[in-house]
Order: C-alpha cells, then sequence, then structure tokens
C-alpha cells in the first residue's frame, strides 16, 4: 500500500516494512526512513545526470542491525536493496 509520503509491503521470511519520506530534493535526493521493519533502516536515492539523457541511480541503506541478527538479515536486506534498484531503474521517466 502507498500514499504520497509513505509505502508499505510484506518481505517473504522478514514481514511488514513502512517507509516513509522524510527528505525530497527535486530530480536530485529522496531519503526514507522505516516506521515499521524488524531492522529499523534509512534509504536514501540519488539521481545524478551523467550527460543528456543518462540518469544515474544510486540507492544506500544504512541499517543498525545488531550482531546477532547480522547473518540472518543481512543478505535478505541486500536482495531488496538490489531489487527496490532494479525497480526505480525500469521506471520510464
Amino acid at each position: 500500500t502507498f500514499t504520497s509520503d509513505t509505502c508499505s509491503f510484506n518481505v517473504p521470511n522478514i514481514g511488514t516494512i513502512a517507509l516513509r519520506i522524510v527528505e525530497r530534493e527535486p530530480a536530485k535526493t529522496v531519503k526514507l526512513v522505516t516506521e515499521k521493519s524488524p531492522v529499523p533502516f534509512t534509504c536514501w536515492i540519488q539521481l545524478t545526470q551523467a550527460a543528456p539523457e543518462d540518469t544515474r541511480l544510486k540507492l544506500t541503506l544504512r541499517a543498525d542491525i545488531p550482531f546477532m541478527l547480522k547473518g540472518m538479515v543481512s543478505k535478505p536486506l541486500e536482495n531488496m536493496v538490489q531489487k527496490v534498484a532494479e525497480a526505480l531503474a525500469a521506471l520510464p521517466y
């Protein structure tokens, strides 16, 4: 589900994750924080124009993962970041 400032989705083996946009800089940056997540994190989506008609996307995730959970959640979080980046890159802007 989503609104103009929030989105939530279910991730298999992790649970529901809800994100809220806390900062926007048009055509440059969007910063999101978790409202509901087994592991709290912050996510940045950055866009950079490399050349005319060529925009690069960088997706950064910062999570404070407790040491005991690191082995269990690191790989699913990496996979999620990769899938989100691929979905964003596939959108027709």
